[in-house]
C-alpha cells in the first residue's frame, strides 16, 4: 500500500478498487495521502477496515471529491458509521454503500438523515 501511495500514479486516479483484499483499519489513512485529491470512486469492499478505518477516510479532507463510496462487508459498527454521518469531507457522495456491516437503527437513522437514500444499509 505504502508503494501505491507514494507512486505518481495516484495523483491522476479517479477510480480505485481494492475489494476483497482483507486490508486492514490501516487502510483507512488512504485518506491523508496528499496524491488521491482527484479521487471520485473508491471501493474497499470486503476487507477488514473496521471503525478506526471508517473514522479516518471520514476524517480526511482529501476525500472530499468523494461520489461513490463502497465500504460494505467490512467489520463496521456504530462507531464508524456515526463517523461517516458527520464528516465534514462527505457531502458530495451520490452512493455510501454499507451493506453487510453491524450497524445499530440509532445509527442508521443518522445516515439516512444524512445521506438520505445515497446510503445503501
Amino acid at each position: 500500500m505504502v508503494a501505491l501511495a507514494e507512486s505518481d500514479l495516484m495523483a491522476g486516479l479517479r477510480a480505485l478498487y481494492l475489494g476483497g483484499n482483507n486490508l486492514s483499519p490501516t487502510v483507512g489513512t488512504l485518506g491523508a495521502w496528499g496524491a488521491p485529491r482527484n479521487l471520485r470512486v473508491l471501493d474497499l469492499t470486503e476487507n477488514r477496515l473496521g471503525d478506526a478505518g471508517a473514522a479516518a477516510l471520514a476524517d480526511s479532507p482529501h476525500l472530499r471529491g468523494l461520489i461513490h463510496l463502497d465500504l460494505a462487508q467490512n467489520t463496521l459498527e456504530d462507531a464508524g458509521a456515526e463517523a461517516l454521518a458527520a464528516s465534514p469531507h462527505l457531502g458530495g457522495l451520490i452512493y455510501l454503500n454499507l451493506f453487510g456491516n453491524v450497524i445499530s437503527a440509532p445509527a442508521q437513522k443518522r445516515l439516512r438523515e444524512r445521506f438520505g437514500e445515497r446510503v445503501l444499509l
